[in-house]
């Protein structure tokens, strides 16, 4: 309209890693409420390698089932780490490829000496999705396996001893945790403990 002001507004918009290929189209809605397209990109899939059991080597076997059809197939970390050091950390995953939202990875390093610092009996943690947050986990396909790593910083003061290594899924909108399942496939708990490490002197 003559006279109008006219304004420049930047937007990041943010593609799921699982969007599909094909041709999109951008949309706004005028003052009526009607959308109107303005542009459009196409989007094509990263590629990635499909990996099954029997290209994986998993060092320390689980199978721990999990609720949507998520199973712990297994780990990968080191017996003894020392205080302030890192503790590398692989876990291996699998589905049925229905998995319907995305869920972090947690994990938690756990003692049995109180930590004041965090406030509980925490004394590493590592936060994200699944392989350094490049395969959320609606786009795992069935019969996958996830090669998923992370690393805990180890507090400087944690004592000596032996701790749990905990892990768990969990919505990161609702925080809501992904169910631990019993034999019969009943929820059991919200977390699995995988191993013991030793935190040296």
């Amino acid at each position: 309209l003559a006279g109008a002001e006219t304004g420049r507004q930047q937007l990041d918009l943010r593609v799921p890693p699982e969007a599909p290929d094909g041709r999109y189209r951008f949309f706004v809605r005028d003052a009526a409420g009607r959308p109107v397209p303005f542009g459009g990109l196409a989007i094509r899939q990263k590629r990635v390698e499909f990996l099954s059991e029997a290209d994986v080597a998993i060092p320390n076997r689980l199978d721990i089932p999990f609720d949507q059809g998520v199973r712990l197939l297994g780990y990968d970390v080191a017996p003894t780490v020392a205080p302030g050091e890192t503790l590398a950390l692989t876990l291996y995953w699998s589905s049925d490829g229905g998995v319907s939202q995305r869920y972090k990875v947690v994990t938690h390093l756990l003692g049995d000496t109180f930590n004041a610092t965090s406030g509980n009996f925490l004394w590493g943690q590592s936060d994200a999705e699944p392989a350094a947050n490049t395969r959320p986990t609606t786009t795992w396909r069935a019969g996958e396996v996830i090669v998923d790593e992370h690393t805990l910083a180890v507090a400087a003061d944690a004592p000596p001893g032996t701790y749990r290594l905990e892990v768990g899924l969990y919505d990161p909108v609702s925080g809501a945790r992904l169910a631990v399942l019993d034999p019969d496939g009943s929820p059991a708990a919200d977390h699995a403990i995988v191993t013991a490490v030793d935190i040296a002197p």
